[in-house]
């Protein structure tokens, strides 16, 4: 059942219920300005239809990384996994050159980026649509070696080798395309929103 007495707000894991009586206004927050002296959990002071408000982080009061910490978490995430799959071709590719087995992730779903990925949920409907784009390249990618490996064996080593240079040019370019497409992703879509309550 919807309740439609109290407005319910992510706070980071935590739900905050504040009754709907209390609730004045919801916006994307403005430009805060700090005064000296302030906590850190209060961010400063906003000015809003001609009154100026405090500005409470309630991250920060129940002690959780603030909107903006966590999206430059996963921006740098995104990044380091984007050189994870850049460092597996090239492994690959040694492995191939050096005639000796290859030892990284050849399931989608064992590397550091598919146990992320497999895990992690949004309910922001632009960034799933953006991250779905990558369960297609991704998993081709990592079959690449299984492939590669059955052509080594067969003694097809020229191939494999061609197999990995039109990897490089192909999938690859388009998983480093999609880290890119997604990580500005986040920063587009990344808005803090203030509630502006009732106090008394």
């Amino acid at each position: 059942m919807i309740d439609t007495r109290h407005g319910i707000f992510a706070v980071g894991p935590h739900h905050v219920a504040v009754h709907a009586s209390e609730v004045q206004e919801m916006f994307v927050l403005p430009d805060v300005r700090r005064p000296p002296g302030c906590p850190p959990w209060q961010r400063g002071l906003v000015a809003m239809r001609g009154a100026v408000l405090p500005a409470l982080d309630l991250r920060l009061r129940l002690g959780l990384p603030t909107a903006h910490e966590e999206l430059v978490a996963l921006e740098k995430m995104l990044g380091e996994r984007e050189q994870d799959h850049l460092n597996w071709l090239a492994e690959l590719e040694r492995s191939v050159v050096e005639e000796r087995p290859f030892g990284l992730a050849t399931d989608p779903r064992r590397c550091k980026f598919g146990q992320w990925y497999y895990a992690f949920q949004t309910e922001d409907p632009v960034l799933r649509s953006e991250l779905a784009r990558f369960e297609e390249p991704h998993a081709r990618i990592h079959a690449l070696a299984l492939e590669v490996a059955g052509l080594r064996q067969a003694g097809r080593t020229a191939e494999a080798r061609a197999l990995v240079a039109e990897a490089r040019q192909g999938l690859l370019a388009q998983l480093v395309a999609l880290f890119e497409s997604a990580r500005a992703t986040l920063r587009a879509e990344h808005k803090e929103i203030g509630v502006w309550t009732r106090v008394g």
